[in-house]
């Protein structure tokens, strides 16, 4: 089972923590085969990595009075470089047979064994088994906390892997009571306006947004801001980030409201100004960021359709952007091509709007459907004159008009060219969707034709 080496580690293993050094029981050799096979993971040879660590397992094979500590540790740290490799299985059966070792030459609550299983865990959680990852992190969990209590921060590298884990599981319950168990931790041992914090309140701020809770989310970005200013006052450049962040969230909610009939909107104006003007007024801040910030408040202006203005800022966005031969490659991906900014999908099922759960239906009824729709984009990033191309199957008038109704909502970054927003003609559209048979034929009927159901594929 292998993969890419070093890359797409669903739960990251931070090898200079885990990494288990020799014990004093070793001999020389075995400690420069360490330093040895340290040097090449923080190099990232990691086949190198593996040939020693194997030859470090070798040697606490060989002798006549083998030292299980020795071996363990030894075998830990292959299974280590054997899940950074991708090779899941050897990682398994080492990690597991480090843990046995461990547990025959102490006892089954050995802190000792904590280092192990995290690593059997993350490994278990990359091959896509949950199950048998939550099983090795609790048992780490609670060995963690015989031995240095239930309140103590050096569980929280298991309780961030257990709240992963939950997270991609879409387990909602559990991910916020794993989450609030970490924040607790915390506030037993820091202020609750220290800059401690800020990295907790981070992780909630992306979990609540993950659950699509926006007010939460909002909630614990302003607690991040807030404790910013206390400790560094209104401008300082590390407050761009939540002001970016608190008005990303807010631009979000503008679908749920009619613009300017609240707080909603100006708020979200407020903070993504401030965040360009802490830019603009730090010169240690990078030209990366100040993009960011430009392109953050035109985007917006062009979401609540004042164009104008938001035309005066992608412009700026143009001038800063070709202000240097090493932002150009920047100006191309960002301005001279349409980037969408809100494009709902529109829904996958023909049918939602009168069965919307679908329950009492087989999936196997439905058929695939595709049809593709070419429009121009104007200058403000709007769409106008829109022509289907190709439906498949033919004439189904209902999805024909659900689709120019989403088209309507479209709403894109404007192209520019010298920079000037032009017209980008010949775009096109592509929706994929699932209908039954018997929908296709009451579309026809109502349309006038004399259709009939199409027969599922291959008859």
């Amino acid at each position: 089972m292998a993969a890419q080496e070093g890359k797409d580690l669903v739960v990251s293993i931070e090898w200079e923590a885990i990494i288990l050094p020799p014990t004093a029981n070793d001999n020389e050799q075995q400690h420069r085969r360490f330093e040895s096979f340290r040097e090449a993971v923080a190099g990232e040879s990691l086949q190198e990595a593996e040939i020693t660590a194997k030859e470090m397992v070798e040697y606490t094979s060989s002798g006549l009075n083998i030292d299980l500590q020795a071996r363990s540790r030894a075998l830990h740290n292959l299974a280590l470089i054997q899940h950074l490799r991708g090779d899941f299985d050897s990682a398994i059966v080492n990690f597991r047979t480090a843990i046995d070792a461990m547990t025959s030459d102490t006892d089954r609550l050995n802190e000792t064994l904590v280092m192990p299983l995290r690593g059997l865990g993350a490994v278990y959680a990359d091959a896509g088994q949950p199950v048998e990852a939550l099983q090795s992190f609790d048992r780490a969990l609670h060995i963690s906390n015989v031995n240095e209590g239930p309140h103590s921060l050096v569980q929280l590298p298991i309780l961030d892997a257990i709240l992963q884990l939950h997270l991609e599981q879409d387990d909602v319950r559990v991910t916020l009571d794993v989450m609030n168990r970490i924040y607790l931790l915390h506030v037993r041992t820091y202020a609750l306006d220290s800059m401690q914090l800020i990295p907790v309140l981070y992780n909630q701020a992306g979990v609540y947004r993950s659950f699509g809770m926006s007010a939460e989310e909002r909630s614990e970005l302003g607690r991040v801001a807030k404790i910013m200013r206390q400790h560094h006052g209104s401008s300082d450049a590390m407050l761009i980030d939540p002001y970016l962040q608190l008005g990303r969230n807010l631009v979000g909610e503008l679908d749920k409201m009619t613009f300017r009939s609240g707080p909603t909107a100006p708020t979200a104006e407020r903070y993504l100004k401030n965040a360009l003007r802490i830019a603009e007024k730090n010169p240690e801040v990078g030209w990366l960021v100040r993009k960011k910030c430009l392109l953050a408040l035109a985007d917006y202006y062009s979401l609540v359709e004042m164009y104008a203005r938001a035309n005066r800022y992608y412009q700026q966005t143009w001038v800063f952007l070709s202000s240097d031969d090493a932002y150009l490659s920047r100006r191309a991906e960002d301005l001279e091509v349409n980037v969408p900014l809100s494009r709902p999908r529109p829904h996958p099922y023909a049918n939602f709007e009168y069965n919307p759960d679908r329950d009492d239906i087989n999936p196997d009824d439905y058929l695939p459907g595709e049809m593709t729709m070419r429009f121009t984009l104007t200058r403000q990033g709007r769409i106008k004159d829109v022509e289907l191309v190709a439906a498949d199957p033919p004439d189904f008038a209902r999805m024909e008009r659900r689709m120019r109704n989403a088209l309507k909502k479209f709403k894109y970054r404007p192209r520019y060219a010298d920079g000037v927003a032009i017209e980008a003609r010949q775009q096109q559209y592509t929706l994929n969707y699932q209908y039954l048979p018997s929908e296709y034929a009451a579309s026809q009927a109502k349309e006038g034709r004399l259709g009939r159901p199409r027969p599922p594929q291959g008859q």
